[in-house]
């Protein structure tokens, strides 16, 4: 056989090779580049989903902290009012009634 013919034979194969390298590597490339693709679409999913969360989670919040507050403030309300009669009417008959129990 030609030394010729089996240099450009073996050139041949090495750039078969090469080229096959080329695609498998670009092929791989390509996944990667999809799979990054999908996990960023996950990503932005995920963080609308966290938006949507931390605004419930504040709603939620505001509700219970007006819940607490107008009975609170009700409650306040009165004790204002009581603590104002102990004071002007409650304490001389609560004197009264222990000076002539």
């Amino acid at each position: 056989m030609d030394p010729l013919v089996i240099v450009l034979s073996l050139i041949t194969f090495f750039l078969a090779v090469v080229v096959a390298s080329l695609i498998f590597t670009l092929m791989s490339a390509k996944r990667k580049i999809l799979e990054l693709k999908i996990y960023q679409n996950k990503c932005f999913l995920a963080e609308d989903r966290i938006g949507e969360i931390d605004k419930e989670k504040k709603e939620f919040i505001d509700i219970i902290m007006h819940e607490l507050n107008t009975p609170l403030a009700i409650t306040s309300g009165y004790l204002s009012m009581i603590i104002e009669l102990a004071k002007n009417d409650l304490k001389p008959k609560i004197l009264e009634l222990v000076q002539n129990g």
